[in-house]
């Protein structure tokens, strides 16, 4: 599971799936789509050196929306 959320937040990235709000320099947020269409969001932690990710709820629907969108228009 952790290897996946690995791949995960690195294929955000390179997608350039990150928020514009920056904490020390990093993106505060990045996001990625999985195989089965599922979005995931990353927040940097406190510690400010790692990140906790998590599947967006069905309440976050506009959010899941344009991850879904941008993620076609990145490919890399």
């Amino acid at each position: 599971m952790k290897a996946e959320a690995v791949q995960l937040f690195r294929a955000g990235v390179r997608r350039g799936m990150v928020s514009m709000h920056r904490v020390r320099n990093l993106p505060k947020y990045a996001w990625a789509l999985d195989e089965h269409g599922e979005v995931y969001e990353a927040k940097l932690g406190n510690d400010m050196r790692s990140y906790h990710g998590y599947r967006l709820g069905k309440d976050e629907r506009a959010m899941r929306e344009w991850v879904v969108e941008e993620w076609k228009e990145r490919k890399v």
